[in-house]
């Protein structure tokens, strides 16, 4: 159960006590109802940064794809393997290792950035472009996938 319906049932627990025993006074309806004012205001706030982080995301990987399209990486009606496109993802992240083993020096194409920010951005570029050229819904994927993990035990219930 989300965050909010736990304390949204707390609130009519609250009032279901409070109304066996009398009828509230116009203070505490005041602070009740300002209580659940409140957690609706946020759970609407965090829907509304949901929905601009999956536009955004989406907007970004429809660029990536585009751009991977002009750039010759996908050839009109030729439809790549996901082994292909998987192992170009793990050769970024491999990548990304080397530049940590090598001390993790300024990458020599984007020297603002050290090698594993730059082998992990090609990382993710190469997610975002194939799950949008198989029209993957990733970002509400990453937002239910962190709503799951919520609920997770402390290090998923192992001892290591």
């Amino acid at each position: 159960m989300a965050d909010w319906r736990k304390e949204f049932q707390c609130l009519v627990e609250i009032i279901d006590i409070d109304l066996g025993r009398k009828i509230l006074s116009r203070d505490e309806l005041a602070e009740l109802f300002g209580q659940i004012k409140a957690i609706v205001e946020r759970e609407i706030n965090q829907l509304q940064a949901e929905a601009t982080f999956v536009c955004q995301f989406n907007r970004l990987a429809e660029k990536i794809y585009k751009w991977a399209c002009e750039k010759g990486h996908w050839e009109a009606g030729e439809d790549r393997n996901n082994g292909e496109m998987i192992t170009f993802m793990h050769s970024e992240l491999s990548e990304a290792w080397e530049a940590l083993r090598d001390g993790n020096p300024p990458d020599k194409h984007c020297p603002e950035f050290g090698g594993a920010e730059i082998e992990f951005a090609d990382c993710i570029i190469r997610i975002m472009d194939t799950a949008h050229a198989r029209k993957w819904r990733l970002a509400e994927a990453i937002l239910a996938k962190m709503e799951f993990n919520k609920s997770r035990p402390y290090k998923h219930g192992r001892k290591i």
